[in-house]
């Protein structure tokens, strides 16, 4: 592990790898990082803000199977931000606790798109579907990410 000392202390900012080697650059505070700062490993790589060692504020996190952009809360999408997935879907909307949670815009990479409600991750209540951009739209009731009938 390779840290940055003043006067026997981790210092305000650091370079270092953890032991499940996870490295950060970046600011700390109390040894942690904390501030503005950059970590990469265990398929990912995060850019943003981190408060007491996790992502916190704003910031932007590529895994290999999603990349995500927007605000993050106790190391999770949390609050407003976009999600392109493994499917090459992009969702604009609402996050709680690292899931879809709130309004959002889900547009398909064929182009369908989906306005609506998400709860938990899932589609659910009223939808403004689209089965194209040029479609006429329609209106859908889905509940549990499943279209309601």
């Amino acid at each position: 592990m390779e840290r940055f000392f003043r006067d026997g202390v981790i210092g305000d900012i650091g370079l270092y790898q953890d032991s499940a080697g996870i490295i950060y650059d970046g600011e700390l505070k109390d040894g942690k990082p904390h501030g503005t700062g950059y970590s990469k490993g265990g398929g990912e790589g995060y850019a943003g803000e981190f408060r007491e060692g996790k992502r916190h504020g704003i910031g932007v996190l590529i895994a290999a199977d999603a990349a995500y952009v927007g605000e993050f809360e106790n190391d999770k999408a949390s609050g407003s931000g976009v999600l392109e997935d493994a499917e090459s879907g992009r969702l604009h909307g609402q996050f709680r606790d690292g899931r879809p949670h709130g309004a959002g815009t889900y547009v398909t990479k064929d182009g369908a798109i989906y306005q609506g409600q998400f709860r938990n991750g899932n589609a659910d209540g009223k939808s403004l579907v689209r089965e194209s951009a040029d479609a006429k739209p329609t209106i859908e009731t889905w509940k549990d990410g499943k279209r309601a009938k």
